[in-house]
């Protein structure tokens, strides 16, 4: 189930980051999860899809989820959440690939990439707070006179 899952991300991902290279005007070319930009290549690995990152996430979006009412709340802020979760991990494998090409190289093997993805997590969370305040704070004399 979790291999599964992983590719899933993977393929996601790989979609996400050809999306943002695009609208960045990035010239690539790819193949499945390999991205070949003009000096560099890259892969979109098992472990760019943040396995860590997007469990944490997802036990964030279950327990703002669960304490939203209706299915529809419910529904609104997953579908989000997972939009968020794949954006934020793109941009993150965009911005290293980018430094990477007009930087140096290292960033695809040093501390950002390795330990960066916190501050993309918070990121993430900066987005997906608000969006669960939002849901949660709805119409709630509308709630309680469609309870009754």
């Amino acid at each position: 189930m979790i291999h599964a899952l992983t590719y899933a991300l993977q393929v996601a991902l790989a979609d996400v980051v050809a999306v943002l290279f695009t609208l960045l005007g990035v010239h690539f070319e790819r193949e499945g999860f390999l991205f070949h930009l003009p000096t560099l290549t890259i892969r979109i690995a098992e472990e760019c899809g943040g396995i860590g990152s997007c469990a944490a996430f997802l036990v964030m979006m279950a327990l703002g989820a669960w304490s939203l009412r209706g299915w529809k709340r419910r529904l609104a802020f997953v579908i989000v959440g997972v939009a968020v979760m794949l954006l934020k991990n793109g941009i993150r494998i965009v911005t290293l690939t980018l430094l990477a090409v007009h930087v140096n190289q290292g960033f695809l093997f040093g501390k950002l990439h390795g330990g960066g993805g916190f501050v993309f997590f918070v990121m993430g969370l900066g987005v997906l707070v608000p969006v669960w305040m939002r849901l949660s704070r709805g119409d709630s004399s509308h709630d309680l006179h469609n309870e009754r």
